[in-house]
């Protein structure tokens, strides 16, 4: 039932089964301390993002960081996070 998941500050990487199974999930704010995010990879079909049928979901980034650098290369929709 999660639809919104903001990832605090000082998180550096996300493993590839961390939204597994979040059907319903709308928005995920990336801290610009991600370094990593490890995709899954199923043997029959490839390899899939962390955020695997979320069809509607938007993603929030720092511009020019590694999340905003994960969404363009995976093709995910995402937004840059306005400056505090």
């Amino acid at each position: 039932s999660l639809e919104k998941a903001v990832i605090p500050e000082g998180v550096e990487e996300i493993e590839s089964t961390a939204f597994s199974g979040c059907k319903k999930l709308k928005s995920v704010l990336l801290p610009k301390s991600v370094r990593k995010i490890t995709n899954y990879k199923y043997k029959d079909r490839g390899t899939q993002t962390i955020f695997y049928m979320d069809d509607d979901l938007t993603v929030t980034v720092s511009e020019k960081s590694y999340g905003e650098k994960y969404c363009k290369r995976n093709n995910i929709r995402y937004i840059i996070k306005e400056q505090d």
